[in-house]
């Protein structure tokens, strides 16, 4: 029904446009000024990656499913696919959040 180009190909361009984003965008400082600004850098930019990355993760689980044709080994992948992604998913959601939790706690914010 559908070959693999024509799924690939809007996804490929999606995730091209995607990543192409924040170069527009400004910077006015350089470089974190202490420890916490250092924490907190690290923790948006792997959160900005975690997201899109498991949002394609998910979609592309959702198709190896949708194009399995019944096939059991093909089912399976697509689920674990699917929940490696949605752990994926959780493991930065969680880890953002211990890092927005040590910092209040230690009054950093």
């Amino acid at each position: 029904m559908f070959s693999k180009k024509t799924i690939l190909r809007p996804i490929f361009i999606a995730l091209l446009l995607a990543l192409s984003f924040p170069v527009l965008a400004q910077m006015p400082n350089v470089g974190p000024t202490s420890i916490n600004d250092l924490f907190t850098s690290i923790a948006k930019f792997l959160f900005g990656l975690i997201i899109p990355l498991a949002t394609l993760a998910i979609i592309w689980s959702g198709v190896m499913l949708i194009t399995s044709g019944g096939s059991e080994e093909k089912v399976k992948k697509g689920r674990a696919w699917f929940l490696w992604a949605v752990i994926g998913l959780a493991v930065g959601l969680i880890g953002y959040g211990l890092v927005n939790l040590i910092q209040n706690i230690l009054g950093a914010r």
